[in-house]
């Protein structure tokens, strides 16, 4: 006959034995309450000693020694790190290429380099408000010149050096508004590593050409236009723009790339473009112009500007002499402008100038009377408008 084997029970004791004394303490728990709080006061002595004994070190430490004074280095490791970056840094500076001096041409301007060295840059930021500084202060008539470079950082080992400097152009020429086209460059120089170029220069051509309207004029539009009869032929600029990038092996820091830049230009004049958007500005300026707001003497500092942006071509010109002709036959002229607009028309040698302004401003006057006549027969205008059509139509005995 069989016999039941009991299953063991699997639960688990309730109470335990102390582990430094033989008390009962229940489960978590492992020691039992006067253990406990002795094991917790040895815990506090202990670190009571040993905050004791570091401040005592401290004390001794601190004596004869001044709370100014600043820790040497222990070794002379550092001390010849900071000489070797030091030289490598002056070779980099002296590898820079310097720009050969122009035959016969003038002195430096005040803020050009005496001896043509590159001009070290931290960033493209740092460059970009030199340039637009010396092109403030330039003084016109002299050969500006402007020589530097400065590290670039990229994520490879292997910079592209092409695209470096092709974005670097674009960037220079639209920030700094240096006045040469970046996507047409007269001359290219690479030197092929491999797969890849260590070394690309760009050479853009200077756009700028000379020009005889004072800087910062105030005359008035009457007195440029009769300037613009006598106006000579420009002759274009030989200067150049040199944007190049190269690995840069010898840099303190270990950068992987530089960027160099070399401007020239021998002109007479020179116009820099100190905004980011010059479609933006001369939209700008054109609508100050037909601002009745504005007044006469920014509107014509403004025509002054929109003038150096765009050029005096002879469309523009035929423009601006159009708009006086209007305002002589324009009924809601007052006196004194008609007045200055006849002393515009005779300074710009325009003798005739009542017959077709006269025809021109009948075609318009038709134009506006048909526009209101259809107005009356659109199912789409709103009845106030047709009213207002109405009477305006009325008034000129057109209905």
């Amino acid at each position: 006959m069989s016999t039941v084997r009991s299953i063991p029970s699997t639960s688990l004791p309730q109470n335990r034995k102390c582990k430094e004394c033989t008390a009962i303490v229940e489960l978590p728990a492992s020691r039992c309450t006067k253990c406990r709080a002795r094991r917790q006061e040895k815990r506090r002595q202990s670190t009571k000693q040993r905050a004791t004994h570091v401040m005592e070190n401290i004390d001794v430490n601190s004596q004869g020694v001044t709370e100014t004074k600043k820790r040497k280095a222990n070794t002379a490791s550092v001390e010849d790190d900071r000489k070797r970056k030091k030289r490598k840094l002056q070779n980099f500076v002296k590898k820079m290429p310097v720009l050969q001096p122009v035959p016969n041409s003038e002195n430096h301007s005040a803020d050009s380099s005496e001896t043509d060295r590159p001009e070290q840059f931290m960033n493209a930021s740092e460059m970009h408000r030199r340039l637009k500084k010396l092109a403030s202060s330039w003084t016109p008539g002299k050969t500006f010149r402007f020589n530097a470079y400065f590290s670039v950082i990229v994520d490879s080992k292997n910079p592209d050096n092409e695209k470096q400097s092709k974005l670097f152009a674009r960037d220079i020429s639209k920030i700094a508004g240096l006045p040469f086209n970046h996507n047409s460059y007269s001359k290219v120089a690479h030197k092929r590593d491999g797969d890849r170029f260590s070394l690309h220069t760009l050479t853009f051509p200077c756009n700028c050409v000379n020009d005889t309207t004072p800087k910062n004029s105030q005359s008035s539009l009457a007195t440029w236009l009769s300037s613009q009869t006598s106006k000579e032929k420009s002759s274009e600029c030989d200067g150049f723009i040199e944007i190049g990038s190269a690995d840069d092996e010898s840099h303190p820091l270990e950068i992987p790339a530089f960027i160099t830049i070399s401007f020239e230009s021998t002109s007479a004049t020179h116009h820099f473009i100190k905004m980011s958007s010059a479609d933006n500005v001369a939209r700008g300026l054109k609508a100050a112009i037909n601002n009745p707001r504005v007044s006469d003497e920014a509107k014509e500092s403004a025509q002054e500007r929109l003038n150096d942006m765009t050029g005096t071509t002879q469309e523009h010109e035929n423009r601006v002499l159009g708009g006086y002709k209007a305002t002589l036959s324009n009924p809601s002229t007052s006196e004194s402008a008609k007045d200055h607009a006849r002393e515009v028309l005779d300074a710009a040698g325009v003798a005739d100038y009542t017959g077709s302004t006269e025809a021109e401003f009948n075609e318009h006057d038709t134009r506006v009377l048909a526009g209101y006549k259809a107005a009356l027969s659109n199912p789409r205008v709103s009845a106030e408008a047709k009213l207002h059509a109405e009477e305006y139509l009325r008034e000129r005995g057109a209905v």
